[in-house]
């Protein structure tokens, strides 16, 4: 289908003058929320207080649909204007259903404004109207138009049947513009794109080019086609409009500055090219007559702002597996928000209001993978951390696992023991014991520090490959790296897979500990849901990540620790250790119970509403008795427990044995930590108990708060008030 783009109609908008016309009172966007939607949105409500600005999504009125787009009547009328954004985009489909949705749409509308028509209109149509194969470095409005995707097609025929519908409305006026591809920080669609390869970098993936990546392209940032719209929507201009960036650039220019920027050499794979390379770009003329003194961002501009959005903000949202880099990430367990469980704050910061984040959690349909996508700032989770291990149940844990990873393999005094993520050092110590060198690695500034004055040398830096570096350079390559609870914590997984197969020695092997994803939904395991804990592990993904990153899964052993977790052993590929059958049970396991399937997490999502339920059922009743209700457990798994459920608002204070939680308050909600004589001395009513998984010897501990006739609350399995008549199972 060959059209030529017709604007070369007379119109009062060379010199871009303004309209003195001032009776736009509405502006209705269709997709506002989108990319570009929601920027838009927001840029026009703070730059016109005085019209309103109305956004409508699908959700709100499927334009598909002629019955449902009827309602737009109600928004439509001569003191309005509308920015149409609403489309299928080609990345969600190109075939003959997108082609069909996209003019249903334009349709429907049309219908709608040929009764009710408006003052104004912009249309967003695109690049592709142009084609995608036929090259042109200098594409103006005149061009010959030639689709060749139903996605262009689709776009290319909306923009007629608006056309031909405003021919009839002389007195409302039609922009269409055909952007290049738009980016920005907040896009959701993430293509073969600068920006997108930026993200893949970011997190941790790699980037494969068709050839050598020398085609030219235009890329658009998402802040200048704000101030073009806003620009156009109130000058006298109608017509065709080609709107592109600051210059075209190939994908190894776009490339070279993404690697200035993260100053990092990039891997970057190349594949043969199906098809001959082609250039497009536009020449711009038009934009650039209508608005002279417009500056278009260049593309490492608009690369820097991105990333100052990923990495100079306390949070973002990943896009992709951490595993595998597929952006097909589907919410499985619905979590909430919660402030970061660890982050007590002492008194004199309780006027500091503290963020929460999200904790939902996403499986990779892909590969498997569980994992959260929010990520929050190392800075906010690991500047000063409160959690030692060497102060809780885990000592006992690390002396049984450590003899177990010496005694296995024979180490001698001397051997080089690497332990990532080591917080207080609890776990080199017994190596220490028995002279070997250890090497802790911890970002926790505090800790570290506490680490290094117990005489376990420990480096307060994230575990990149910068810090890899410095290690081999320093001390050389390890006989065995651990990485206990923490192989979950990092968001890039890829480059610390990589790290540590490079400073393990050729016969050297690599031990973690992971919470297992099957023990955390089996067994609600509510606590081991935080925000450090980025990835929740199974066999089956884990095992093949681990071998493109060049180690090999050996071994794996089922632990009670935790609740429930996995001690995970592997070796550099090509090692010459035979491979355990447990880990193709394990994955067997994993397949036949649906691990993989979305349906796995029903019975979880159920339960956890029940709870939700019940105790939203109880504590308002207690609340209006006036009865007093306290918590145990200062831990950080407690924080989500008391989000989760809103304790926060019925508790007084928690409880709890750590003197180093004493006299500091609760993350978010702010309770002071008292010591547990504080039960009997204040002879709360109730206590909820928030270390869950210690729920049997606290109350076994603490008989006498029973006997005075206070009452323990436990929500695990089920909810459940325990008195000093209760039968402790």
């Amino acid at each position: 289908m060959k059209k030529k783009a017709d604007n070369k109609k007379k119109h009062k908008s060379a010199d871009n003058k303004k309209s003195t016309d001032n009776s736009i009172k509405k502006i209705v966007i269709l997709g506002h929320t989108g990319f570009v939607g929601k920027r838009l949105k927001e840029y026009l409500e703070q730059k016109h207080p005085g019209i309103k600005v109305i956004g409508i999504s699908s959700e709100e009125i499927d334009l598909t649909s002629p019955e449902k787009s009827i309602k737009l009547k109600e928004y439509f009328d001569m003191n309005t204007m509308v920015i149409m954004l609403s489309g299928i985009k080609s990345n969600y489909g190109n075939d003959l259903e997108v082609y069909l949705k996209n003019i249903m749409m334009a349709s429907n509308v049309c219908k709608v404004l040929s009764k009710n028509p408006v003052k104004k209109f912009i249309f967003f149509s695109s690049i592709a109207v142009y084609g995608v194969d036929v090259e042109n470095m200098r594409m103006t409005e005149d061009t010959p138009v030639m689709p060749d995707t139903y996605y262009g097609l689709s776009k290319l025929d909306s923009e007629w049947l608006l056309r031909l519908e405003f021919q009839k409305l002389k007195n409302s006026e039609l922009i269409i513009l055909r952007p290049s591809t738009i980016y920005g920080p907040g896009e959701t669609i993430l293509a073969s794109t600068p920006s997108g390869f930026l993200i893949k970098y970011l997190e941790g993936g790699e980037v494969t080019l068709w050839g050598h990546g020398s085609e030219f392209r235009e890329f658009l940032f998402i802040e200048d086609i704000i101030r073009i719209i806003d620009n156009l929507a109130f000058s006298d201009f109608k017509g065709i409009i080609n709107l592109g960036g600051d210059k075209p650039y190939t994908y190894m220019e776009s490339l070279g500055i993404i690697s200035k920027l993260l100053g990092k050499k990039l891997v970057i794979h190349s594949k043969q090219r199906s098809k001959e390379k082609v250039n497009k770009a536009y020449e711009q003329t038009l934009i650039r007559k209508l608005m002279p003194g417009f500056k278009f961002t260049p593309l490492e501009q608009g690369l820097k702002a991105i990333i100052k959005t990923r990495v100079g903000v306390d949070h973002y949202k990943r896009t992709s597996c951490r595993l595998c880099n597929s952006d097909k990430l589907v919410l499985v367990v619905p979590v909430g928000e919660s402030a970061v469980g660890g982050n007590f704050v002492p008194k004199n910061k309780l006027k500091e209001k503290q963020a929460t984040y999200p904790l939902d959690m996403y499986q990779c349909k892909t590969c498997g993978h569980v994992q959260l996508r929010d990520v929050v700032s190392p800075k906010i989770l690991f500047t000063d951390y409160s959690y030692f291990s060497g102060k809780t149940s885990l000592r006992k844990h690390f002396a049984e696992y450590s003899k177990k990873v010496i005694d296995e393999n024979n180490l001698k005094k001397g051997a080089f023991i690497i332990d990532i993520g080591s917080n207080d050092g609890a776990f080199l110590e017994f190596f220490k014991e028995k002279g070997m060198k250890a090497l802790g690695i911890d970002p926790a500034e505090n800790v570290a520090e506490y680490a290094n004055k117990q005489g376990i040398e420990t480096l307060p830096v994230m575990f990149d490959m910068q810090a890899v570096e410095q290690i081999k350079k320093k001390y050389g390559k390890a006989d065995i790296i651990a990485a206990n609870n923490v192989f979950a914590h990092a968001d890039n997984l890829k480059e610390m897979a990589k790290g540590i197969s490079e400073l393990l020695k050729p016969n050297g092997l690599f031990y973690f500990e992971v919470s297992y994803l099957v023990d955390v939904i089996d067994k609600m395991l509510l606590g081991t849901i935080f925000h450090e804990h980025l990835s929740y592990h199974t066999i089956k993904p884990l095992a093949s990540f681990l071998k493109e990153q060049g180690l090999e899964l050996i071994d794996v052993e089922r632990v009670s620790i935790q609740g429930g977790s996995i001690i995970c052993k592997a070796q550099l590929v090509g090692g010459n250790r035979k491979a355990a059958p447990i880990i193709n049970e394990l994955i067997a396991m994993e397949e036949s119970r649906g691990l993989y399937d979305k349906g796995f997490f029903d019975d979880f999502n159920k339960s956890l509403a029940e709870l939700k339920n019940k105790m939203n059922d109880l504590l308002p009743d207690m609340a209006s008795k006036k009865k007093k209700i306290a918590g145990f457990g200062a831990a950080r798994g407690g924080t989500l427990i008391m989000y989760l459920f809103d304790l926060g608002k019925y508790m007084q204070y928690i409880v709890d044995d750590d003197e180093t939680k004493q006299g500091y308050y609760s993350p978010g909600y702010h309770l002071p930590v008292l010591p547990t004589k504080t039960m009997y001395d204040k002879k709360p009513d109730y206590v909820i108990i928030l270390a869950w998984v210690h729920s049997k010897n606290i109350i076994l501990n603490n008989r006498k708060y029973l006997e005075q006739g206070g009452k323990f609350i436990t929500f695990f399995p089920r909810v459940e008030v325990i008195d000093k008549n209760s039968k402790i199972e």
